[in-house]
């Protein structure tokens, strides 16, 4: 099944501080001038003051400086000025940004990128790397029909949008994913896939989850600390009227730890 302009929606959430931290600036702006991000996003600017400013040309070099720059709240990078928005990222990094929410997840990323199925394995490598890089916390990839979808479920705070594959049930977990955001460093709402951090880890292992049966891929990023799970080979199930069903096993095996909408 092929779906023109599904998109990729991909979330980290982390407690490190970028801006402080050059080395890790560094690998993340190595990070996304990959061939499979580069491809979509070829314009970065900083977010400051709420307001998007120094834009230039994507490249390593613009990445990193944006991410240490003390006055920026983030790191931002788009599909370029011509035409639509089909492709977004941002990093957030500056040391004043929720100063009041938990430390595990007081920043987040997100990447929203059009969906090639050749280039899946080349995302997932390039998230699993990310989340290492950053120490995320909590993460997910999942699939919307169209940009502005994955915008917004990549970003949350807004409500969920009915469509195919997206149950009533569905929609009332990721409310309750915005509703709890206190609670993303040690439970999760089920998506196609999912990043678990050392939170989830503690409560159920890597082990456990590949021996569960529930997920079609169980990759340990770090031993204990990190590991990213999906729970079919294809994200276009995302899409289906059955992805629901598929579901649960997974919130089965994931029962303990999981938050549930009402």
């Amino acid at each position: 099944m092929l779906v023109s302009g599904a998109t990729l929606a991909i979330r980290l959430d982390y407690g490190l501080v970028v801006s402080a931290r050059p080395a890790v600036a560094h690998e993340i702006a190595t990070l996304l001038s990959r061939p499979v991000f580069a491809k979509h996003l070829a314009r970065v600017s900083a977010r400051r003051n709420d307001r998007w400013v120094d834009h230039a040309f994507v490249s390593i070099d613009a990445i990193e400086a944006r991410l240490i720059d003390p006055r920026n709240e983030s790191a931002c990078l788009d599909n370029g000025r011509d035409g639509d928005l089909t492709a977004t990222a941002e990093i957030q990094c500056g040391s004043f940004l929720r100063p009041k929410a938990p430390a595990a997840t007081r920043y987040m990323a997100y990447i929203v990128v059009p969906f090639v199925a050749d280039d899946l394995e080349d995302v997932i490598d390039g998230v699993c790397e990310l989340a290492k890089v950053v120490d995320a916390a909590a993460g997910f990839i999942t699939l919307e029909p169209s940009y502005g979808l994955a915008h917004r479920a990549a970003i949350g705070g807004s409500e969920p949008v009915a469509r195919i594959g997206l149950s009533d049930r569905r929609i009332g977990d990721r409310r309750a994913r915005e509703w709890r955001d206190d609670e993303l460093s040690s439970r999760v709402v089920v998506e196609w896939g999912l990043l678990f951090g050392v939170g989830h880890l503690a409560q159920v292992s890597a082990d456990e989850l590949r021996n569960s049966g529930a997920f079609a891929r169980v990759v340990s990023v770090v031993e204990k600390q990190l590991a990213f799970v999906t729970v079919t080979q294809n994200p276009l199930d995302e899409l289906s009227a059955e992805f629901d069903e598929k579901l649960g096993p997974a919130r089965e095996a994931l029962s303990k730890i999981l938050i549930e909408g009402v």
